[in-house]
């Protein structure tokens, strides 16, 4: 029997479907961090092995639809592309991978129409009127990742440098950064600048979200990040020239109870008031495992 396996690989947490020819999944598995923002292709390689070694049906996966985090660049996809070719040799040239975002929008209903915004570790939007595909944002934090948790967190920390040299006022919200990142000088920060680590900076985004209804400065970082989700959103929405759309949010800031969640349904809304926000139908990995068989002998297929 022919499989189709859908992995969808994230930051903080990852999961891998195995469906049939019918489109029935026969299994799932959830594990943690499956990302090239944290790991190595052949980390990826390394951990996808180790969770899959025992399924009996690995030799007969003749499709992979792979999203993971992390991925910019064709190089990247490449890359990966040629861990699946090893991991699943069946499938070779039936190996297709993309960003999150678009297993995002694939999980609306299965197809590719709509738009998709992540707005969690890392931020990106996602458009498509069927043959068109468009993707604003998502390069990675070293760009910023503007409106995700991480420049939440890296404006958080800029702004404690401030306060430790008297640019700005010290609050209980910048105590709070000094004791998550262990700052407490000049000196102090001017090393955490030259050493911090992203998944560290990105946890910062909880109290940024905490503070933000009783402190200036946390407020003033969630105002300018919901202000880079409504460009996101703007850009999709007018290349595409559509009149209206659903969307489909994933990531943990786009989905947890704070002030900044409401910011960001009001950025989409100022876009337009025709964008209807709707739940996924399946998971991400689900429906990437739920994609039909297609023809082999395509390598450079993609999303």
């Amino acid at each position: 029997m022919a499989y189709s396996i859908g992995i969808d690989g994230g930051n903080n947490h990852s999961e891998i479907c195995l469906a049939n020819e019918a489109g029935e999944v026969l299994r799932s598995v959830s594990l943690g961090t499956l990302s090239l923002d944290e790991m190595s292709a052949s980390q990826i390689q390394r951990t996808l092995f180790q969770t899959l070694e025992h399924w009996n049906e690995l030799q007969e996966i003749l499709q992979v639809y792979a999203c993971i985090s992390g991925t910019y660049s064709h190089a990247q996809e490449d890359s990966l592309r040629s861990v699946f070719r090893e991991l699943f040799p069946k499938a070779q040239n039936n190996i297709h991978v993309a960003n999150e975002g678009v297993a995002l929008l694939l999980s609306r209903n299965l197809d590719m129409q709509g738009m998709a915004l992540v707005v969690g570790t890392s931020s990106l939007c996602v458009g498509s009127d069927g043959p068109k595909v468009i993707k604003c944002g998502g390069y990675g934090y070293r760009e910023g990742d503007p409106g995700s948790a991480f420049d939440l967190g890296y404006h958080a920390i800029r702004h404690l440098s401030r306060v430790l040299d008297g640019r700005h006022s010290s609050t209980p919200f910048s105590d709070q950064i000094a004791k998550a990142i262990h700052v407490q000088s000049v000196s102090d920060m001017a090393a955490y600048f030259g050493s911090f680590q992203r998944r560290e900076v990105a946890e910062i985004a909880r109290i940024v979200t905490q503070f933000a209804s009783i402190d200036q400065y946390a407020y003033r970082i969630l105002v300018q990040a919901a202000n880079e989700i409504q460009l996101m959103v703007e850009s999709i929405f007018k290349q595409l020239s559509l009149e209206s759309t659903t969307m489909v949010l994933g990531g943990g800031l786009a989905n947890a109870d704070t002030m900044y969640r409401t910011m960001i349904f009001q950025a989409i809304s100022k876009v337009s008031n025709s964008i209807e926000i709707v739940t996924p139908k399946y998971s991400r990995a689900e429906a990437l495992a739920k994609q039909p068989m297609l023809s082999r002998g395509n390598n450079d297929d993609r999303f």
